[in-house]
């Protein structure tokens, strides 16, 4: 995978436009899937949440990606300024107020507790990009507990519609107030220039805190016992690649994320497209080693073992 990636990412269109990454809501680190892109990549990482804003410090990131800015502050769907929740747990640190009494139902109660009340100045995403001199994003991760889907809506559609994955992280629960939450994503993304590539459901248990401490309940015991109901989801959106007449370098761009996220049939399509518009070999040679991702044994097996795994939890969560 590595030889195929350096020779597109070598190519004259990458080198005058080079993949641009954009994390929003990078505590933890940044989003660990671009790793083998970002020799020949710019990324810009966001988290007003210093405290787990680990790469801020690591000189090793800064070597790992061509281009790297790592920005301390709070993105949003206006200029301005904004008070920022800082919670016990940094993950869930957010500009909206967490939901104290409907989250008393659930067992990560605690985590959404805030500490400290900040104001920070906001920026917009495209005001952003305009300071660094950008003006293209090729894969967007938000993960901003409550504001995903604003700050992506706010983006022009020339940016908007060109990103060729967005990674979200909305709610399902009522954790903070006024937040964007997995249905109001979904309805936005409803249209043919995006497709579903994957949705995982987390979650935590439901149990009223004052049972916890009527029974002395711990939170190991909880996780035990108790199947996790569903509070947030994971989605990952494709662009189609239907909606305009995509260039050679948005093609090359798209097969390599859909290649990377195991979406072959994409890739292949992907493909077709490029032997259909370009007179370019390249496109006979993703051809050729997608075809051969097909017949590799281990992911026949990861598969086989992926679906007996499901149907096992299936089958024991009812």
């Amino acid at each position: 995978m590595n030889s195929i990636i350096s020779r597109i990412l070598t190519r004259e269109e990458f080198i005058e436009q080079p993949l641009v990454f954009v994390d929003i809501g990078a505590s933890g680190g940044i989003h660990s899937k671009w790793r083998n892109f970002a020799k020949w990549s710019t990324c810009i990482a966001y988290d007003p949440d210093s405290r787990e804003f680990s790469c801020q410090d690591s000189s090793s990131n800064s070597k790992l990606w061509n281009k790297l800015y790592l920005l301390n502050r709070i993105v949003s769907d206006n200029i301005g300024s904004s008070s920022f929740y800082l919670t016990s747990s940094p993950y869930c640190s957010s500009t909206l107020l967490p939901d104290e009494e409907s989250l008393e139902t659930w067992a990560f109660a605690k985590q959404f507790s805030v500490v400290q009340e900040i104001k920070l100045p906001t920026i917009t995403l495209i005001e952003s990009l305009n300071e660094i001199g950008l003006g293209y994003i090729d894969w967007l991760k938000t993960d901003t507990q409550g504001t995903d889907l604003r700050i992506f809506s706010a983006l022009p559609n020339h940016i908007r519609n060109n990103i060729i994955v967005s990674d979200f992280e909305p709610g399902i629960i009522d954790a903070y107030h006024g937040e964007d939450k997995l249905v109001d994503l979904m309805k936005f993304m409803d249209c043919p220039t995006w497709w579903v590539s994957s949705l995982k459901i987390k979650g935590s248990q439901r149990i009223h805190s004052r049972i916890f401490k009527m029974h002395n309940l711990n939170s190991f015991l909880v996780s035990s016992a108790i199947r996790f109901s569903p509070g947030w989801g994971e989605i990952q959106y494709m662009n189609s690649m239907t909606s305009n007449s995509p260039s050679i370098r948005s093609l090359l761009a798209a097969w390599l994320f859909s290649f990377s996220e195991g979406q072959y049939g994409h890739s292949l399509y992907l493909c077709c497209l490029g032997q259909e518009n370009f007179n370019d070999p390249i496109f006979d040679v993703l051809t050729s080693l997608t075809i051969k991702h097909f017949y590799k044994p281990q992911n026949f097996i990861y598969h086989l073992l992926e679906r007996i795994t499901n149907k096992i939890k299936f089958t024991f969560s009812n």
